[in-house]
């Protein structure tokens, strides 16, 4: 058995060095890793989330792309989105729905995100 003055001489090894050095290294993926995870994304089944995600990592990759998606949640928030919490403009349930039932047949869809950057793109060549 070891002495508490052997252990205090000793070297301290984490069992997991990349996690210190991670901890003080500011990592930047590089735009390479940022596609393929994009793609990655856009290739499986997405549910709101997923779809949300994926969206956001295409909006850092292309600038304009993110002015043309916020300007389609800026169109589609709810009326008087600030009286009610969560207090952010998102758009209604309902009105989702019904968009997602004339869209693609289902209530209950999730559209892919190229229907989506589609859409923006076409909302940002409108001005």
């Amino acid at each position: 058995m070891r002495k508490p003055t052997d252990r205090m001489a000793s070297v301290f090894v984490p069992p997991y060095p990349f996690l210190i050095f991670s901890a003080f290294c500011v990592v930047v993926p590089t735009p390479a890793f940022v596609s393929i995870t994009a793609r990655l994304l856009l290739s499986f089944s997405m549910g709101w989330a997923r779809l949300s995600l994926a969206l956001g990592v295409r909006a850092l990759l292309r600038p304009p792309l993110a002015r043309d998606l916020l300007r389609v949640a800026w169109r589609f928030r709810a009326r008087g989105w600030w009286r009610r919490p969560p207090f952010l403009p998102l758009p209604s349930r309902e009105y989702v729905r019904w968009r997602m039932h004339t869209a693609y047949g289902d209530h209950d869809a999730v559209p892919p995100a190229r229907d989506v950057i589609r859409y923006a793109r076409w909302v940002g060549t409108e001005r």
